[in-house]
């Protein structure tokens, strides 16, 4: 039978490898999510420097932004909700200013990356 002391030092060896072992996860984890931050980067210059030198083509067209954001917001919502995030729509774009001329892929793709991110980067609460 053990003693408490025996008990101890059998317990600690296991107690430090489970540490350990949370601790590498978290930094194993911290140096995916900042490769891919690195990663978007890249590729947000590559973009830009497609559109500087004249390789990305815009097509401006009649964009209502409130109804982007509405149409992004549902399809979002539910995989926000899966991760156990809010997702919250705060709208303060009057309806007399919400119609833009511009890229409609390219803003369609701006706003789905920014949700994506605060997605994928948001470990509690809400968005």
């Amino acid at each position: 039978m053990l003693n408490q002391y025996e008990t101890v030092f059998i317990a600690t060896p296991v107690l430090s490898e489970a540490q350990m072992k949370e601790t590498v996860t978290k930094f194993i984890d911290i140096i995916k999510k900042s490769g891919d931050r690195l990663l978007d980067t890249v590729n947000d210059i590559i973009d830009i420097s497609k559109i500087d030198a004249g390789q990305i083509e815009v097509t401006k067209e009649i964009v209502d932004i409130n109804k982007k954001i509405k149409s992004l917001y549902d399809f979002f919502k539910e995989e926000a909700n899966r991760k156990g995030l809010k997702m919250e729509l705060i709208n303060k774009i009057p309806k007399n200013k919400s119609i833009l001329i511009t890229d409609k892929t390219k803003v369609n793709s701006i706003i789905s990356n920014l949700i994506k991110n605060a997605i994928k980067y948001t470990d509690t609460g809400s968005i």
